[in-house]
């Protein structure tokens, strides 16, 4: 059981306890309201072994909402099927990129966060300039230059994925250098590597999901977010503010797509990127 997943369906079946989607006779007695936490513990234990209404909550919310109807869908926060996690893409819009982008569903982990390039004395502004990273960037920035460092912050975290790195002892997120992770890749495979080649590992990576999806049938338009997000903030000390304008969230979109060498409006990579990655024999694939 996945922790953010499961908190966010039981979040979203007390919503529909709320809304009077879901009734005591559907949670077999159980006051489904917000703050219960006797509630949790016990839906939680139910999910695990797929008892009552944990049996339905077990599929996530996604899932969930479709056969609960009646408007069920808007109470979700998913991309891809995947619930969002806590981290709010309104004050930090790199992670608004990395939920919509991410191949497998949301996920606050694809790339580095947006405060840790927020000035010039940011660890990452500090210690990754030898991947291009020379300029602060604002947290809230939805332009061309978070664009920019979102694309290298997601290759290279991916190659953490691919070489199995903990995200929390390197650059940007600890005291670990490019340097000296590149001297351990070295040291453990024998191969006098380089980062130059480690990042276009990662991206031939991302480029091979790309494809997978496309071939399962998701398209551009599952690269999006929660509508909540494009809305401004109610209550607390940001009410009123921050809402991701919809249409910049768009431009942002397509100009990732085109700095991965991908179709601006499908987001299909390019055959000429293809035959640059190494990856000529996926042409096909897109074709079909």
């Amino acid at each position: 059981m996945d922790t953010i997943s499961t908190g966010m369906v039981i979040a979203f079946a007390m919503q529909c306890y709320k809304e009077g989607l879901l009734t005591k006779e559907d949670t077999g007695g159980i006051e489904l309201t917000f703050g219960n936490k006797e509630a949790l513990l016990v839906l939680i234990e139910k999910i695990a072994y797929r008892e009552g209404l944990g049996d339905l909550l077990s599929q996530g919310s996604y899932l969930v909402a479709k056969k609960i109807g009646k408007g069920a869908e808007k109470f979700i926060y998913q991309v891809k099927g995947q619930e969002i996690p806590m981290h709010d893409p309104r004050v930090k819009t790199g992670v608004g990129l990395q939920y919509a982008l991410s191949d497998y569903g949301a996920d606050h982990m694809k790339a580095a966060h947006d405060l840790f390039f927020k000035d010039k004395d940011s660890v990452g502004v500090k210690e990754m300039k030898g991947l291009g990273i020379l300029k602060p960037v604002s947290p809230t920035d939805i332009g061309g230059k978070k664009v920019a460092l979102f694309k290298l912050l997601d290759i290279y975290w991916t190659v953490f994925d691919i070489l199995g790195v903990c995200d929390f002892g390197y650059v940007p997120r600890s005291v670990g250098t490019l340097d000296e992770l590149l001297e351990i890749i070295r040291a453990t495979t024998g191969w006098i590597t380089t980062w130059f080649e480690l990042m276009k590992l990662g991206e031939r990576s991302i480029n091979m999901s790309r494809i997978f999806n496309h071939r399962e049938g998701f398209t551009s338009k599952d690269d999006t977010l929660p509508e909540v997000f494009f809305h401004n903030f109610k209550n607390g000390p940001l009410d009123g503010q921050r809402a991701i304008n919809k249409e910049d969230f768009r431009k942002a979109l397509r100009l990732r797509y085109q700095l991965m060498g991908w179709d601006p409006d499908t987001g299909i990579p390019a055959p000429a990127k293809l035959i640059e990655l190494g990856l000529d024999w996926l042409i096909d694939e897109i074709k079909r």
